[in-house]
């Protein structure tokens, strides 16, 4: 059975997983996850062939005032936007725990392992550690 995690490691590519849109929406719908819920609810009457036309849809949910975490965060991942992280920022603000997790794993010291903790993803702050402290 899949979960949101395969459907975001379809979606974005992620995780070593080779980007397929298509069947991550479709087990989207399979999936009983708000994110997985609001995916399909988004994406339903929409045509869905590669990641640009995901990333158009995303993106267009988002301007200067969004408020949408889910929107922020995957129009972001879906764009990958690396120079520009005020999406992914914002969304992390509004208490998106992806978005948190993303940030920490782009971040280092005080501000990643702050990240770390808010999107529940401690085990990120411990491989950077150890990543740091072995490779010096």
């Amino acid at each position: 059975m899949a979960s949101i995690y395969d459907v975001r490691d379809l979606l974005f590519g992620d995780n070593m997983m080779k980007q397929n849109v298509v069947l991550a929406l479709e087990m989207a719908k399979h999936v009983d996850h708000p994110e997985a819920i609001w995916l399909t609810r988004l994406f339903s009457g929409h045509v869905v062939r590669k990641a640009e036309d995901v990333a158009r849809v995303l993106c267009s949910l988002v301007d200067e005032e969004s408020t949408d975490a889910t929107a922020l965060c995957f129009a972001w991942m879906i764009t990958r936007k690396r120079g520009d992280l005020s999406w992914l920022e914002r969304s992390a603000s509004l208490g998106n725990c992806l978005a948190h997790s993303m940030l920490a794993f782009l971040s280092s010291g005080e501000r990643c392992f702050r990240h770390a903790q808010l999107g529940g993803s401690l085990s990120l702050v411990f491989f950077w550690f150890f990543f740091v402290y072995f490779s010096s």
